[in-house]
C-alpha cells in the first residue's frame, strides 16, 4: 500500500511538472517573430535576414537561424541576441557554387518560430548579346538592366577556351541600363563565346556564337567601331620605329657583362644590367608584324583609350638548360627611337603590356623626351611590350587647378581608371574593395592569373579576374570568414597596406606621425611607412583616417606616387 501511494504521489508530481512547463511554454509561445527575406540572391553574394521579436520581453531575446539548401543540407546555422528593441539580423555569404533554386530559411526565439524561401540563380534578361552571332572582326554589343541606378556594372568575356578576351566596367544609368560593346579579334577562336554580369547585387549570363560562315547580321557595322585607333581626329601620330630588315635580335648573357639588343635598325634597343639574369641565359627580342597578339588585337584595345599602336615587340628569356624565365632579377630598359619629325612629336607616348588573361594593355613606366621621341620603358619581366600614342581626356567635374587634375587624367590616360555615362569622373565617389584590387593589379603590373582563387564571394564578380590575380600574388587578403567583400569601401589603411605590398615593401616607419594612429593599430607600421615613401599623407589637422573610406581622387594619386607610371 505504501508503494501504491508512492506511485500514486510520483504521478501527481510529474503531472504537476508536465503543467508547469506547458503553461511556461504557452506563455513563452505567446511571442511573435517576423522577419525579412530578400527575394533572391546570387551565388557567392551575401544575404541580409533581418526580423524583430515581439512579446512580453524583446530585449536580449537569444535568436538562432537555420539555413538549408534546395537538397535540404544545413548551409549555415547561427544565434545572436535581440537589441532594446526586440531587432535582430544575420548575414552570410552563399557559397560560389550554391546550388541554384529555393533556399530555406528557418529562425526561432522568443518561444516562437518561421520560415521563408529565397530563390539563387543569376537574374534572367540582366544581359543580352546583339546580334547573337559573329564573324571575327565585328563587334557585339551587350545590354540590360541592373537593379538599382548609378551602381558599378562589371562584364568578363570568354572565349570558347574559357580565357578571358574582354574585361570592362561601367555605371548603370538612371534606369539601371547599361551596354557594352566588344569587337571579336580578327584570329578569334571559333565557337561559343560566353559574358558573365554582374552588378546591383545580381548576376546575369549569356552566349554567343563566333562563327567563320555566319552573317554577322546588325553586328557587322558595329564592327566600325575598330576605327576608334583613329579617333585623333587629324593629327599626326609620332613615326613608327624603322622596321628594315632585322627584326629578331638574340643575345647569350655573359658574367658580370651588360647585355644589349638591337633590331628595327637600331630604333629600338633592349638594354638588360649584369646580373638581372643568370650567365649563359638567352634572350630574345622580336618585332611583331601587325596588331594580333594571341587572342588580342591591340589595335582594337588601343581604340577604346589611345590614339594609336606604334610598335610592338616581344621580349623572351631562357636560362642555360633551356627553362623560360619569366622575370630578371633586377628592372631593365627598352629604348624606343621614333623616326617622326621633331613637329609631328606628341608629349603623351606611353609604353605598355599585352596581359591575355586581363585581356588589356597594362600600363608601365615610361619616360618619354617629345624633344627627342625617344620613350624608355623601365620593365622587370619578360613579355609582349608596345609602344602607344596616348590621348589626354577631361572631366567636366574635375575642377582645372584642384590638387588632384593631373593625376585623374594621367590616370583616364594610362588606361587605368574612366569615367562615367554623361563624362563625369567623380572625383569624391568612395573606391571599393573590387575596384581597389583592379588598379592594384594593372598599376604594379601583377600578371594576370587563371587561378579560380580562394575567396568564396567573388565568383561572377566583374573585378574577379583582378581579385584572385592579386592574391594569387600575394597582393591582398581576405576576412576571417573567407570572403573578401568586394563591393565594401576600401579604407585608407587597407589601401595603404595593399600598395606597401604590391610594391614589395616589408619595412615599417616610424610610427607616431599622425595623433588618430594609435601604435597599437594593425596599420600604423604600413602608414608610417607610406608616408616616408611619400605614397600619402595626412589632413591639415594632423589627422590620417586610417578607417574612413579613399575616394576616387584619392586613390589616384596613391596610384601615381606608388607606381610612377
Amino acid at each position: 500500500m505504501v508503494r501504491s501511494v508512492m506511485r500514486r504521489m510520483g504521478l501527481t508530481c510529474l503531472l504537476a511538472a508536465v503543467l508547469i512547463l506547458a503553461a511556461c511554454g504557452l506563455a513563452r509561445a505567446s511571442g511573435a517573430i517576423t522577419i525579412d527575406v530578400p527575394d533572391s540572391a546570387v551565388p557567392g553574394g551575401q544575404v541580409a535576414i533581418r526580423g524583430t521579436v515581439t512579446g512580453e520581453q524583446v530585449s536580449g531575446v537569444p535568436v538562432g537561424i537555420t539555413v538549408k539548401d534546395p537538397a535540404g543540407a544545413v548551409r549555415f546555422v547561427d544565434e545572436t541576441r535581440t537589441g532594446s528593441d526586440g531587432a535582430f539580423s544575420f548575414t552570410f555569404t552563399l557559397p560560389a557554387d550554391a546550388s541554384r533554386g529555393n533556399w530555406e530559411v528557418k529562425v526561432a526565439g522568443g518561444g516562437a518560430a518561421v520560415q521563408k524561401t529565397f530563390s539563387v540563380g543569376g537574374a534572367a534578361g540582366l544581359v543580352s548579346a546583339t546580334p547573337s552571332s559573329v564573324r571575327p572582326g565585328e563587334s557585339v554589343t551587350f545590354s540590360g538592366k541592373v537593379p538599382q541606378n548609378n551602381v558599378p556594372v562589371g562584364i568578363t568575356v570568354k572565349d570558347p577556351n574559357g580565357r578571358v578576351a574582354f574585361v570592362n566596367e561601367t555605371r548603370s544609368a538612371v534606369d539601371g541600363s547599361y551596354s557594352f560593346t566588344f569587337t571579336v579579334p580578327a584570329g578569334a577562336a571559333t565557337g561559343t563565346w560566353t559574358v558573365d554580369v554582374a552588378g546591383g547585387g545580381t548576376t546575369g549570363q549569356t552566349t554567343f556564337t563566333v562563327s567563320t560562315t555566319t552573317g554577322g547580321g546588325g553586328g557587322g557595322g558595329g564592327g566600325g567601331g575598330g576605327g576608334g585607333g583613329g579617333g585623333g581626329g587629324g593629327t599626326t601620330p609620332p613615326g613608327k620605329p624603322e622596321q628594315p630588315g632585322t627584326t629578331e635580335g638574340k643575345s647569350v648573357v655573359k658574367e658580370g657583362q651588360e647585355t644589349r639588343i638591337t633590331v628595327a635598325g637600331g630604333k629600338v634597343e633592349m638594354v638588360l644590367p649584369a646580373g638581372a639574369v643568370a650567365a649563359g641565359a638567352t634572350v630574345t627580342v622580336k618585332t611583331i608584324e601587325g596588331s594580333q597578339v594571341g587572342n588580342m588585337n591591340l589595335d582594337q584595345l588601343v581604340s577604346r583609350f589611345a590614339r594609336g599602336l606604334l610598335g610592338v615587340y616581344q621580349i623572351e628569356a631562357v636560362d642555360a638548360g633551356g627553362k623560360a624565365l619569366s622575370s630578371s632579377g633586377k628592372p631593365f630598359t627598352v629604348i624606343f627611337k621614333l623616326n617622326a619629325s621633331p613637329s609631328s612629336f606628341r608629349t603623351e607616348v606611353g609604353g605598355y603590356y599585352a596581359d591575355p588573361v586581363y585581356g588589356m594593355l597594362v600600363p608601365v613606366p615610361t619616360a618619354y623626351n617629345p624633344a627627342t621621341g625617344e620613350a624608355r620603358l623601365t620593365v622587370k619581366q619578360f613579355r609582349t611590350y608596345a609602344l602607344v600614342e596616348e590621348q589626354g581626356k577631361t572631366f567636366p567635374d574635375v575642377p582645372v587647378g584642384s590638387w588632384y587634375e593631373d593625376v585623374v587624367k594621367k590616370m583616364a590616360r594610362k588606361n587605368l581608371m574612366g569615367g562615367f555615362p554623361g563624362g563625369q569622373f567623380k572625383p569624391g565617389d568612395n573606391l571599393t574593395r573590387g575596384q581597389a584590387a583592379k588598379l592594384i593589379t594593372l598599376g604594379a603590373g601583377v600578371p594576370g592569373s587563371e587561378v579560380s582563387g580562394k575567396f568564396a564571394d567573388v565568383r561572377g564578380h566583374w573585378a574577379q579576374v583582378h581579385i584572385n590575380s592579386a592574391a594569387a600574388a600575394g597582393v591582398i587578403g581576405g576576412y576571417p570568414d573567407g570572403s573578401f567583400q568586394p563591393d565594401r569601401q576600401v579604407t585608407r589603411a587597407e589601401l595603404v597596406s595593399m600598395l606597401l605590398r604590391a610594391l614589395g615593401e616589408k619595412g615599417a616607419g616610424v610610427k607616431g606621425a599622425f595623433k588618430d594612429v594609435a601604435p597599437d593599430h594593425w596599420a600604423a607600421p604600413v602608414i608610417a611607412r607610406a608616408v616616408e615613401k611619400g605614397i600619402v599623407g595626412g589632413y591639415p589637422d594632423g589627422t590620417f583616417r586610417p578607417d574612413a573610406p579613399v575616394t576616387r581622387a584619392e586613390a589616384a594619386g596613391m596610384i601615381d606616387r606608388a607606381f610612377a607610371l
